[in-house]
């Protein structure tokens, strides 16, 4: 497939994604000023994931220039990252999530911490 229709279908999904964004009904209920903030939020999240290294593409495909093959071939790499990076470390709410856990899972770390040096220190008296 031609990398320009890739784009072509990235820009499609991209369009179609902001536009069910658009029409929850958490974002009727806001003010315009914050949906067109979302909106353009949502465009960042989704331009480097979608289309950013298709353009890479494009010019490399049609390119002796050997640096957009690296950029193109290293930014497609980099996608996952991208998207976790954006919609996890970024998320509000997954942070929160996991300040909540954070002491549970240091509370849990230390008593196996303290049980483990017990058994241990146990177990050299004993020999």
């Amino acid at each position: 497939m031609n990398t320009a229709v890739y784009l072509q279908i990235n820009f499609i999904i991209v369009v179609v994604v902001l536009n069910i964004m658009f029409n929850t009904i958490q974002m009727a209920r806001k003010t315009s000023a914050t949906r067109v903030k979302a909106g353009v939020r949502g465009f960042i999240v989704l331009l480097p994931v979608m289309g950013l290294t298709w353009i890479f593409g494009i010019v490399a495909f049609d390119s002796n220039m050997v640096v957009f093959h690296y950029l193109f071939s290293i930014l497609n790499s980099l996608q996952g990252f991208f998207i976790f990076i954006l919609h996890c470390v970024m998320n509000e709410k997954i942070r929160q999530a996991v300040e909540r856990l954070r002491p549970q899972c240091i509370r849990s770390t230390v008593s196996e911490t303290k049980t483990t040096g017990a058994s241990n220190s146990q177990k050299s008296r004993s020999k």
